[in-house]
């Protein structure tokens, strides 16, 4: 494909299959498939949520349903990554038109990125493959008029959409009520041309320098919609569902963009409780919540620190940091589970779980921004939940009640990280130790029992059920129990070793805890051997 040439030399590579342009919520729905095939979805961006995305707007949008008459809104808390999602989004439109596949076209030196093909007269769009919707600007039409004469020598020139270039790309943000018209959003009549035109219809006197005309073919980003106030959001009715809007004195533009637009639920709470609203009827909503998934709320933090901050970070800290914000965001734990025990199911979890409450992230930046800065060796997880603990305190915006609920989350988050710490040891021990805790297993089964909670009745039982099913005990390897049985194995092994525990922790498990890179200094250590001193599992 060339960068320049006619409308007919387009129109035969169409015809001849050399070519396929594609509309703006076709080319939206491939830029983001390309994006996922590329690996370029950005850490904060969660991909589950965006394959949401795909499958109830983009897709059936992109194959021509009626779903395409409808605006996207993303309905979330602050700090949700609404605007992560648009980035993304506009991001992905961006790379794609670099691609060949991605090619999109319009008349040469058009300031709204207008297609040629509108250009085409009836019969001629009746030949192609694809519908052609809409007519000619204004603008265009007296040029195709005054200086082309035949729709086959319109001039057509490739163009790549921008954000920073307005092509393709618009962004609305409502701003003062009482200063802020419908020109943001379709351009006005330029005054200084009227006496060189003539007259403040001729279209060459009309500035389409709007978010419609900078958004035409491409996207357009509403933030926070509803804090607009009403009359902006009129042009949006004929913008969905027709494709065009009217700019004064003039005949009704044809537009071709996709509109998606964010707000927190108070706001779109409000709206609608007053009378119904014919905007509302062209919208489709999509719920955008905090993660519940601790790594995905790692890979957000993630994007927030320095490089070299991330070589002092300590074993579990930024997970200790994260779980203490979603435990925040959890209504209650699931039915038979503890918190901690639901914050594992969730991260295990493949489908998107979200919340509308809660801490957002920006807390989570806030701690990290203060404590990257000390000069401190190494980032543990105490330094940034100690620090959370005093951001929270001296909130303002906070009321107590709320307060008293995050710090009792934080102390969870305390335990948390103890118990990823144990399951670490446990591992460790699994390891290192693996034929004194066989042998521990063959000669010491009364504690065993005593810690799985067997008496004389049961234990009875137990060797029946095993001579029955032809089990011997002492010849079961650790690795073949179930994981439940494996911890309770180790715990007690570890208690069997209380009275040398200092000594075995340093000579078997400190060694071991260095060689997989984990700095331990020695107010650590003391916290790892009080964690086994008080019978490993007696926290819960």
């Amino acid at each position: 494909m060339e960068y320049n040439l006619s409308l007919e030399e387009y129109v035969h590579l169409i015809l001849k299959g050399t070519f396929r342009p594609k509309r703006a919520h076709e080319l939206l729905y491939h830029a983001v498939q390309y994006a996922i095939q590329s690996n370029h979805i950005p850490n904060d961006v969660n991909e589950e949520l965006i394959n949401q995305i795909n499958e109830q707007y983009l897709r059936p949008a992109s194959l021509g349903y009626d779903i395409q008459k409808r605006m996207l809104i993303l309905v979330g808390p602050p700090g949700s990554g609404k605007s992560s999602i648009v980035r993304f989004l506009k991001r992905a439109l961006e790379t794609y038109t670099q691609t060949e596949e991605g090619a999109i076209y319009q008349i040469s030196g058009c300031p709204m990125q207008e297609d040629p093909l509108l250009a085409l007269p009836d019969d001629v769009r009746e030949q192609l493959p694809m519908t052609v919707c809409g007519t000619l600007s204004p603008y265009n039409l007296m040029r195709l008029n005054d200086e082309w004469k035949d729709w086959k020598a319109v001039p057509v020139e490739r163009f790549y959409i921008s954000k920073s270039g307005r092509k393709g790309i618009g962004t609305f943000f409502p701003a003062d009520p009482y200063t802020q018209d419908t020109s943001d959003l379709i351009g006005s009549i330029d005054y200084a041309n009227i006496t060189k035109y003539g007259s403040p219809s001729d279209p060459r006197a009309y500035r389409y320098d709007g978010e419609f005309q900078a958004a035409n073919r491409g996207l357009l980003e509403l933030q926070e919609i509803f804090k607009a106030e009403p009359k902006l959001l009129y042009p949006f009715l004929s913008l969905a569902e027709e494709n065009q809007y009217k700019i004064s004195r003039q005949s009704m533009l044809s537009a071709d963009e996709v509109v998606v637009g964010h707000t927190n639920e108070p706001d779109l709470l409000r709206v609608t409780t007053d009378e119904p609203s014919p905007v509302l009827n062209r919208m489709v909503f999509i719920k955008v919540g905090y993660t519940l998934s601790i790594n995905h709320e790692v890979n957000i933090y993630k994007q927030k620190i320095l490089k070299q901050d991330c070589k002092r970070l300590g074993y579990q800290a930024l997970e200790a940091l994260a779980a203490a914000l979603i435990f925040t965001r959890m209504k209650k734990p699931l039915k038979g589970l503890t918190k901690i025990e639901t914050l594992e199911h969730f991260n295990k979890q493949k489908q998107f779980e979200s919340s509308m409450i809660g801490l957002d992230p920006r807390y989570a930046f806030q701690v990290l921004s203060i404590v990257c800065a000390k000069n401190l060796k190494q980032i543990g997880a105490h330094d940034l939940l100690d620090e959370l603990k005093r951001i929270i305190q001296e909130d303002y915006r906070l009321p107590h009640e709320l307060k008293d609920g995050v710090m009792y989350n934080i102390q969870i988050a305390y335990k948390y990280y103890d118990f990823e710490w144990l399951k670490l040891l446990r591992s460790i021990i699994e390891r290192t130790d693996s034929e004194a805790i066989h042998h521990f297993i063959q000669h010491d089964q009364k504690q065993i029992h005593n810690a799985l909670g067997m008496d004389d009745s049961n234990q009875t039982e137990l060797k029946s059920s095993l001579e029955y099913l032809n089990v011997d005990l002492t010849r079961i390897t650790l690795e073949e129990l179930p994981s439940d049985a494996k911890e309770v194995i180790i715990d007690s092994y570890i208690l069997s070793k209380k009275a040398q525990l200092e000594e075995w922790f340093k000579v078997t498990i400190l060694p071991a805890l260095k060689r997989q890179g984990h700095y331990i200094d020695q107010t650590q250590q003391d916290q790892l051997l009080n964690l086994l001193s008080e019978g490993v599992r007696s926290y819960f």
